[in-house]
């Protein structure tokens, strides 16, 4: 892949001093300020092959590194796995640098840089050990090591001319490090592709941040380790968290990303060297900019579709305002995801089975797939689903829509207890399938 020269590229020895008199002097602008008018969102994209220099550029171009003077700065990159950036897995470690000392030279009091992980937090590894001795105020966190909360998901907002899309978790524990008040958060993910939901960037590194054991699957435990947030919807949740713990300025790491069957090269995803840094306030937008360099459309992904939903962001590219480089990416070779569904409607959304009435479940699928329907009674606060009734078992059926009914009873036959249920849908290509698209909706009934 041919690529032209950045004129940041060559200087990965940039000294922290060196950065902040670039920033002071201005030597990084790019773009200029914002017009009147302009539209409503900025995001910076910066061709370089060099991941300090190119994010250095990133920050100072998007012009909205948030304000983090005498403040906590909560860092989460993206450590998926014990692999170098180079493989196109995880995040640069000078692409974190970059943001750190951004963040120093802005007079952060403290700067955390979080990961977890099913055996810890994969620093060194990765090439992020020498952050331990770098500067007193910063320092490496093990989400796995601590305390955690339940932390409710506020509402969402949906835009205007949308009904929104429900949550799939009021409540989501969270650790007690990231949610501390008055922490700002940066999300710095990778750009890369993912065989479960097309691309995981700034929102959906957010997936790392739950603690692992209350979502555990021990069935699954080696296969993916927060199962329960996948089962429950993957889509859906990446919102939920989003809410529950807003990204402040997000970063993705394009230097080497990944394609194909992400996002690990272990599932035989390919590292390409796209040479890009994107950056900017609202990580929806940064995300949409990233679908747009690796050239895939905006719905191939889902939880960016709910995020916006939830009123989270843009709609697409021409609410942003892109500033910086011109970047000319080959599109991305993408995986085959699971057949995309969305959650059923549902009315009424309360209603009585004592006295016969019943609810209408309204069901849609994009395309042809293998499809089932299920009643769960669930908890957030012990986090937890049961099977109450199967409303279709799995049975292929045609793209678009179709309608059951639920008469409040159980899979024996018998009047399920009044409270609060959540009705499934669930879409897969083959039988044999990891991966399950769901979508969740949730129905009240009464005595």
């Amino acid at each position: 892949m041919t690529r032209r020269a950045s004129s940041s590229a060559g200087h990965p020895e940039i000294s922290r001093r060196q950065f902040v008199g670039l920033l002071t002097g201005g030597v990084l602008a790019l773009g200029g300020g914002r017009a009147l008018g302009a539209t409503p969102y900025r995001v910076a994209r910066i061709d370089s092959s060099d991941p300090y220099t190119g994010t250095a550029g990133a920050l100072e171009a998007s012009g909205e590194f948030p304000d983090v003077a005498g403040r906590i700065v909560i860092v989460k990159p993206n450590l998926l796995a014990a692999r170098p950036a180079e493989t196109g897995v995880t995040t640069h470690p000078e692409v974190v640098r970059a943001a750190v000392d951004r963040a120093l030279a802005g007079g952060a009091s403290q700067i955390r840089i979080v990961e977890g992980g099913t055996a810890g937090a994969k620093f060194e590894p990765c090439g992020y050990g020498f952050f331990a001795s770098y500067d007193p105020r910063v320092a490496l966190v093990d989400l796995s090591t601590e305390p955690v909360t339940f932390t409710p998901v506020p509402p969402g907002s949906a835009p205007s001319g949308t009904s929104g899309a429900p949550s799939a978790y009021r409540g989501i524990y969270l650790p007690n490090v990231v949610t501390e008040p008055g922490a700002v958060f940066i999300s710095i993910g990778k750009l890369k592709t993912h065989v479960e939901c097309m691309a995981t960037l700034s929102l959906k590194n957010l997936f790392g941040v739950p603690p692992i054991g209350p979502y555990l699957d021990l069935a699954r435990e080696n296969f993916r380790p927060r199962f329960g947030l996948h089962d429950r919807s993957v889509g859906q949740a990446v919102a939920d968290i989003a809410r529950a713990r807003p990204i402040d300025y997000a970063i993705v790491d394009g230097v080497w990303g990944l394609e194909g069957n992400g996002p690990v090269d272990l599932f035989g995803g390919i590292p390409v060297q796209a040479n890009v840094v994107v950056a900017g306030r609202n990580p929806l937008a940064v995300d949409l900019v990233c679908l747009d360099v690796m050239g895939i459309a905006r719905e191939s992904v889902q939880h960016l579709e709910y995020a916006y939903l939830q009123g989270l962001g843009p709609f697409d590219l021409s609410q942003i305002e892109v500033v910086g480089d011109p970047v000319s990416v080959r599109p991305f070779l993408q995986p085959v995801i699971p057949s995309k569904v969305w959650p059923p409607k549902i009315a009424p959304l309360q209603f009585s089975p004592p006295r016969g009435e019943k609810a209408s479940v309204l069901c849609r699928v994009v395309e042809d797939a293998q499809v089932q329907v299920q009643v769960l009674r669930t908890s957030d606060q012990k986090p937890s689903q049961t099977l109450v009734r199967t409303l279709q078992p799995w049975a292929d059926l045609p793209a678009g829509s179709f309608m059951l009914q639920w008469d409040g009873r159980d899979d024996a036959g018998l009047i399920a207890p009044p409270t609060l249920y959540g009705v499934r849908v669930q879409a897969r290509r083959l039988s044999s399938d990891n991966f399950v698209a769901s979508g969740i909706n949730w129905v009240v009934t009464t005595a």
